[in-house]
């Protein structure tokens, strides 16, 4: 006689018997005509209910009995049982069926369930299957009892031994990362002894990309030196990872040693790592060692990839060098494969140099390598013909897009009106904003910073301050928005004004580059007490000036007879890292010629060339010039010949100069 004893029993049986022979589904018996099973709902929980208590995982004998079949037979039972002898190799097809109706139907499994359909599974189940089946598998025990799983491991080390174990818990590390289930995995991961059960490379490498993709890279780095503590072997991947984490923590140094860690020892490192450390210098706005890297890695043989010219023509649009990003673009676009994403980075760069015909031909050229074109390409180009203030081509694109059928979005009508704003179309700005809410598109923040800033760039602020007037609800977006408008305009003084004005929260989301062009603004006009206000509340923010603003600043004092607050900002600037350029000694140098310090001017003028930055012909100019007023006439001469030597052409302005020293000298 076969007896049903435990509450999986008959799941259980589902999954060792041949499924051809025997498969019950929710609500409907499929047999073969020899055998089937047969009896009532209330006759098979009887069986054991009053000798096993309620199991917390519904029974999957229960999920089977959706309805009754026509009667019952004790020989069935029996029957059953002989083809679980006669039939040991279960069918994984029809077991993953079974397991995805049961689910569909919210039943639970418990542990020696899932054990049994992992190990029918497991040697012929496709990856995404077993994916599947271990995501439910966690979703079920997590959200019910953690301590399931360890039950599901002893059960699977029983039914499949170590190799059976090893994938599972490969599968199982997988579905808790999947799940953002982090300590859970890393659990896992060390729940046996290490050496005795080593999880594959892969999976390691997955959990610790996956850490760093959630924001938690040094959580990633922390893990990775453990696993090395405990013999963890890593390949090029890894590598490529740890160097994404480290790059990811700004500590680009040290994700460089890991390079050359890796070739000391022999291991040649991959274009993804290569592509790692590009990136993490181009996140930093290191362009200049993000190409050393990149012409460093082709050296050694390495091609290039689509993610590392995207990710160098990306960095060259920030740092506003669109023409360095066209030209590197030109240059690979040939050899290896660019996608849709670059293609419109270069097509940014050119709207941003005014080439907007090129930038159409470039859409053209994408249409002709059979790419499609979406909302994105056009809305750029659209937003190229607007900075050229060329709205009627822009909405000859808008046309084609309709004719196209695509769907405007958002960022569509913000270009829109920001292009009518900017030429200074005030009434088709506000018609657009009907248009939208006609179309069931509401105008968001950035449609309304978009008019007033376009509005500051045309000269019309005072529409542009009636249109921020009346908005209903002013957020902090507007309210900066405003403030960079009047900057934009070089309205300095309303800028300032409105700037003291904003709550700390609203200051902080000034943009750096507003923040610096309104110091710019105020030295220009000689409101150095204001600037210095600005300049101080910059640093206390913990911005660090750039070397025009210091320029700016150093050059504002001179001219305020400050000579000592301008020496203090150079000596502070080369502090904080941020090197003088060339206009930068010529302020300098100026500033001591005026004071009658040409001695300084001159030590000054030699420390320049020392550090490396090479003279042009205005600093040339202002030295020979303090020279033939210092009646030195040799020196300055000689200084006029050391010019053409290094290939510095004079201008009419160094010509002047040279004749009325000589002059003088006759």
């Amino acid at each position: 006689m076969f007896t049903l004893r435990t509450p999986g029993a008959v799941l259980r049986l589902m999954l060792v018997l041949n499924f051809k022979t025997l498969v019950v589904v929710m609500g409907t018996w499929v047999a073969a005509p020899a055998v089937v099973v047969r009896c009532t709902k209330k006759q098979l929980l009887s069986s054991f209910s009053s000798s096993f208590p309620k199991p917390k995982f519904l029974s999957a004998s229960a999920c089977l009995l959706d309805s009754d079949p026509p009667d019952s037979s004790a020989s069935a039972a029996a029957a059953a049982a002989s083809q679980l002898k006669r039939h040991p190799d279960p069918d994984p097809d029809l077991a993953f069926s079974f397991f995805l109706r049961l689910d569909s139907r919210g039943f639970p499994l418990d542990p020696p369930t899932y054990a049994s359909l992992i190990s029918i599974l497991s040697p012929a189940a496709s990856r995404p299957r077993l994916d599947f089946v271990f995501s439910r598998l966690v979703a079920s025990f997590h959200a019910a009892r953690r301590s399931a799983i360890p039950s599901l491991l002893d059960s699977l080390a029983l039914l499949g031994g170590p190799p059976l174990l090893l994938r599972s818990v490969d599968l199982l590390i997988r579905a808790y990362v999947r799940a953002g289930l982090f300590d859970d995995a890393i659990d896992t991961l060390f729940r046996f002894e290490w050496g005795a059960l080593i999880p594959r490379v892969s999976t390691c490498n997955f959990l610790l990309d996956r850490l760093i993709d959630s924001r938690h890279p040094a959580a990633a780095i922390a893990l990775y030196e453990q696993l090395k503590r405990l013999g963890f072997i890593p390949n090029e991947y890894s590598y490529a990872i740890l160097i994404k984490a480290l790059c990811r923590t700004r500590d680009l140094e040290e994700a460089e040693q890991v390079v050359v860690h890796m070739e000391e020892h022999g291991i040649v490192p991959d274009v993804y790592c290569y592509a790692a450390l590009i990136h993490g210098h181009c996140k930093s706005s290191n362009l200049a060692r993000a190409l050393e890297i990149h012409f460093y890695m082709r050296s050694k043989g390495i091609n290039s990839n689509c993610f590392i010219i995207s990710t160098l023509i990306q960095c060259f649009c920030d740092m506003g060098k669109p023409d360095e990003a066209v030209q590197l673009f030109n240059e690979f676009k040939s050899d290896i494969f660019l996608d849709n994403i670059t293609y419109n980075m270069a097509v940014g760069a050119l709207c941003k140099l005014g080439r907007v015909e090129a930038a159409a031909e470039l859409l053209e050229e994408m249409k002709g390598k059979g790419m499609v074109l979406d909302i994105v390409h056009y809305t750029t180009l659209i937003n190229g013909y607007c900075l050229q203030g060329d709205i009627c081509s822009a909405l000859k694109v808008l046309e084609q897009i309709m004719e196209r059928g695509l769907q405007l979005d958002i960022v569509t009508y913000n270009v829109l009106a920001h292009g009518y704003s900017r030429t200074g179309l005030v009434r088709e700005a506000r018609e657009l904003l009907r248009c939208m809410d006609a179309w069931g598109v509401k105008p968001d923040v950035v449609t309304h910073n978009m008019i007033i800033e376009g509005l500051c760039i045309s000269g019309k602020v005072e529409e542009a301050e009636v249109f921020f007037s009346g908005l209903q609800e002013k957020s902090a977006a507007n309210k900066v928005a405003m403030f960079e408008g009047y900057c934009q305009a070089n309205h300095s003084r309303r800028a300032f004004k409105h700037f003291k004005e904003l709550s700390e929260a609203e200051k902080k989301s000034v943009k750096k580059n507003s923040f610096f062009k309104l110091v710019a603004a105020l030295c220009k006009a000689g409101d150095m007490r204001n600037a210095k206000w600005l300049f101080d509340r910059s640093v206390e923010k913990g911005l660090t000036p750039d070397v025009v603003t210091y320029t700016l600043m150093i050059d504002g004092y001179f001219n305020a007879n400050r000579m000592q607050e301008g020496l203090f900002l150079f000596d502070d600037m080369k502090k904080r890292g941020v090197e003088p350029d060339v206009v930068t000694y010529t302020v300098m140098i100026d500033g001591y010629f005026h004071a009658n310090r040409l001695q300084d001017g001159l030590d000054l003028f030699d420390e320049m060339k020392k550090r490396g930055v090479e003279p042009d012909v205005d600093i040339y100019t202002l030295i020979i010039d303090g020279y033939f007023h210092a009646n030195r006439l040799r020196e300055g001469l000689d200084l006029f010949l050391e010019m053409k030597n290094r290939g510095v052409e004079p201008d009419v302005i160094a010509c002047t100069v040279l004749l009325d020293g000589l002059s003088k000298a006759l």
